[in-house]
């Protein structure tokens, strides 16, 4: 490897890697492209509770007459905070399975990839802790999302919220 380098290092302008410097070259731009991901991670996140914060608001705003109407059946605030964090629930766990399916998936896809071209393997690992720490993400998210449209479904007057239009 010196040898060559000092051959015909100068001469063509060439530098000479060895396969673990190429490694540790490649090992950095997946880190910085890993980061990235985090980064996009992060906007999915904040794009899914207030998609979330939206649905539940046109929920609340649509259902207010029988919101009221429960209420005036005997439905307490809390109950209807339930109710709605109930709905949260729903969609956090639907919303958490479909994204860890997806990011499985994509992930599959991007290590094959990533295999295709470069010249080594990179084993694809299935991290169970990250998965349902994802999975728990998404399920608080979805609380702490659905408590502006809960606190404002508990809080409508039963005879204002019946004869909303």
């Amino acid at each position: 490897m010196n040898e060559m380098e000092r051959l015909y290092g100068e001469r063509m302008h060439l530098t000479i890697d060895s396969n673990q410097d190429m490694k540790a070259q490649a090992t950095t731009l997946l880190s910085q492209a890993f980061g990235m991901f985090d980064v996009l991670a992060l906007i999915a996140v904040i794009v899914a509770a207030l998609g979330v914060i939206n649905t539940l608001t046109m929920s609340v705003l649509e259902r207010t007459r029988e919101i009221g109407m429960l209420r005036g059946m005997g439905m307490t605030r809390w109950q209807v905070v339930r109710m709605i964090l109930a709905e949260a629930a729903t969609v956090g766990v639907m919303g958490g399975a479909f994204g860890l399916a997806y990011g499985l998936f994509m992930s599959r896809v991007f290590i094959g990839g990533a295999n295709l071209t470069q010249g080594y393997r990179l084993a694809h690992s299935f991290p169970v802790n990250a998965l349902v720490a994802a999975f728990a993400i998404a399920l608080v998210i979805s609380q702490f999302a659905a408590a502006w449209p809960a606190r404002r479904a508990a809080r409508l007057e039963v005879v204002e919220a019946i004869q909303f239009e």
